[in-house]
């Protein structure tokens, strides 16, 4: 499977391969904190390492280091009793904007009857 890039600067390129968040470092000079900002715009990334993340920006340049892994775009979560269900969404702040709700209630519908539960 091809690496699918989701953020690129100078600085670094975050990109993942079958489900697992890579990152490259380039350069030296991106702070922990700008990191976390970038991150915060791809809500279905889940850092597991922050450990490597911080050594990979303070040790620039690095080889392409596993840090973390996709999250779906949708995630249901049902109580133990069965009698309450909720939808997680792990988009971003464009996929959620109103002008493309018809799209993701479709989604959450699809991704209903795939869970067996319309």
């Amino acid at each position: 499977m091809n690496d699918c890039t989701i953020y690129r600067n100078d600085y670094i390129i975050i990109y993942y391969k079958n489900n697992e968040v890579y990152l490259k470092a380039i350069k030296r000079g991106l702070s922990l904190e700008q990191f976390d900002k970038i991150i915060l715009s791809y809500p279905y990334v889940a850092i597991k390492n922050h450990v490597i993340v911080r050594n990979a920006l303070n040790n620039a340049p690095t080889s392409p280091l596993l840090i973390g892994e996709m999250k779906q775009e949708i995630e249901l979560v049902v109580s133990d009793d069965k009698l309450k269900a909720s939808v997680i969404f792990y988009l971003s702040e464009e996929e959620l904007h109103f002008s493309n709700r018809n799209q993701l209630i479709k989604k959450i519908y699809s991704f209903l009857n795939e869970k067996g539960i319309l």
